[in-house]
């Protein structure tokens, strides 16, 4: 295999083809973040026999120096299981929001119209941290 050339492999190329790439990274990410509750997020990137490994945050994205998986294996089989082994906390799961679905049918229908939404939106769940404990909103 060929050695890691980082000008022919960084993400920052300005090619129709790598703002598509780009683009369509970002979006995931994005429907990720709005579709879960999620601090922060991991993606890796593999093209060709070298990958690269993003952490994404809802306002930016820090990407690892590309590597060859083939050759260094170790380094992508290490990176996920030490992934596979954290706690949903630590993967960047955002334990204060939830589903609302612990509400009664009552209280949804009053929410709804207290914040003005469409029957049938969903509602969230956000527990707040106070002095003695969490207080939950909903929304």
């Amino acid at each position: 295999s060929s050695s890691f050339n980082p000008h022919l492999h960084k993400l920052e190329k300005d090619t129709m083809i790598a703002n598509d790439t780009q683009g369509q990274m970002t979006l995931y990410a994005v429907r990720q973040f709005y579709s879960q509750y999620w601090f922060f997020t991991f993606s890796v990137i593999i093209f060709g026999d070298h990958a690269q490994l993003v952490l994404w945050d809802h306002s930016s994205a820090i990407i690892s120096a590309g590597f060859n998986y083939v050759d260094n294996a170790n380094l992508l089989v290490d990176f996920l299981w030490r992934f596979s082994h954290l706690s949903p906390v630590d993967r960047g799961h955002d334990p204060t929001t939830s589903p609302a679905s612990d509400l009664s049918e009552e209280t949804v229908q009053k929410i709804h119209e207290t914040l003005n939404l469409k029957a049938g939106t969903a509602l969230l769940k956000f527990n707040v941290p106070q002095k003695d404990g969490y207080k939950s909103f909903y929304g």
